[in-house]
């Protein structure tokens, strides 16, 4: 059964729905502190007279139903002709908008080039594309549901571990960029979630907290990594659903928070008018939240 993403909903597919075949051994990555983007090296799209100049004609004019395939293939190259243990990617961003699982949370990767970067850097790939693909919008979202999922943020692209032209310049200058959200779903409910919050990660690590964009902070309590994650963003449901005069049902919004509630759900019941006041009981109540046991 595939997975929800965790931010904007992707369908992520399980190894047993891409047809992956069991990995040789699993070895657990040792020191993990981010995600890394890949690209696939030469494209696997490739189609003479085929316009795929802008995200859009990429998109629709590349057929999904190859994208589990690909995966397949990838892995039959990395195992029986590099010898690796498995595919090589913890996952995978398709440009039709859906992820793909490969090793997966918590295993060390055979893809970021070098033994530090694969020790602490888990990595994605966008799946079958090369160095002139343009980078969709949805796979922008998948990238960013398979970050969390593997429960760590996208920080580095693969030529930040050693000289390589991968991710290729049209990814890399969004890792450039920071990693933003899509500019149509930053515009969701920029009065609220650009508000600056206090980062309650930085001040439980090591009692620094800044000021960070709301909707990045969301991001990352929704990875395991954090121990007060699921508890704080169950305090944040309801204070938002209260500011909307709704009929709060704690227990149904904090289950639906640890079932994966997007963003967008959240942000769409928050009146403009009260943008201000939502960043304030943010904070204060992620302050609180950050004495909230494991």
């Amino acid at each position: 059964m595939s997975l929800r993403g965790a931010v904007f909903g992707t369908t992520i597919l399980t190894r047993d729905e891409i047809g992956l075949r069991p990995p040789r051994f699993v070895t657990d990555i040792s020191r993990p502190v981010d995600t890394t983007a890949h690209y696939a090296g030469l494209t696997d799209w490739d189609q003479p007279g085929v316009d795929r100049s802008t995200p859009e004609r990429f998109r629709v004019t590349t057929d999904h139903g190859l994208c589990p395939a690909i995966v397949r293939a990838h892995q039959a190259y990395h195992m029986d002709e590099r010898g690796w243990s498995d595919y090589a990617y913890s996952g995978s961003a398709c440009p039709h908008g859906f992820g793909l699982l490969g090793r997966g949370p918590d295993v060390r990767t055979a893809a970021n080039g070098t033994t530090e970067g694969n020790d602490t850097s888990l990595a994605l790939q966008y799946l079958g594309a090369g160095p002139g693909d343009p980078l969709t919008v949805e796979a922008m979202r998948a990238f960013i549901d398979m970050a969390v999922l593997l429960r760590f943020a996208l920080k580095r692209g693969h030529r930040d571990h050693k000289p390589t032209a991968c991710p290729g310049d049209i990814v890399y200058d969004w890792r450039l960029a920071g990693f933003p959200y899509p500019e149509d779903d930053m515009a969701i409910a920029d009065e609220v979630w650009d508000h600056p919050v206090l980062d309650v990660i930085d001040l439980e690590h090591d009692g620094r907290g800044q000021l960070v964009p709301a909707h990045q902070l969301f991001t990352w309590l929704h990875m395991d990594n954090w121990r007060g994650n699921q508890a704080v963003l169950a305090k944040l449901d309801v204070i938002i659903a209260k500011l909307a005069g709704l009929d709060v049902d704690e227990d149904a919004i904090a289950a639906a928070v640890l079932a994966g509630m997007p963003v967008e759900a959240i942000a769409e019941a928050i009146p403009a008018t009260h943008a201000e006041q939502v960043a304030l009981l943010i904070g204060q109540k992620l302050v609180a939240g950050s004495e909230v046991g494991p």
